[in-house]
């Protein structure tokens, strides 16, 4: 409960024109509820142009794409800037040329 909320009463009461700023508090409150192990890694900003932007490190794409979900939900009316950064992205990346290395690869006459 926010200190000036009174019991019973929502945090960002529904149908009422809210900040970028006050949307960016939303989803990362979201984030510590429903994603509590992520939240510390997720920097959520509001941008200039009434974007958020979500930006930090995930452990995993589906990490990342989760985070933009409860983004999403929590505050449904603002477009939303995925910036954060995959910590071990699997290898090879998408699209990679792929070879082992030089010490496993095998001369052929």
């Amino acid at each position: 409960m926010i200190p000036s909320q009174t019991p019973g009463q929502q945090p960002y009461p529904s149908g009422t024109p809210s900040s970028s700023a006050t949307q960016a508090l939303r989803i990362q409150d979201a984030l510590r509820r429903q994603l509590p192990a992520s939240a510390d890694g997720v920097v959520v900003s509001a941008l200039s142009d009434n974007r958020i932007q979500l930006s930090g490190t995930a452990g995993s794409e589906q990490e990342r794409q989760r985070i933009e979900q409860v983004a999403h939900s929590a505050a449904t009316d603002q477009v939303i800037v995925n910036s954060i950064n995959v910590a071990n992205p699997p290898y090879p990346p998408t699209g990679a040329k792929s070879e082992p290395p030089p010490e496993l690869q095998v001369l052929l006459p």
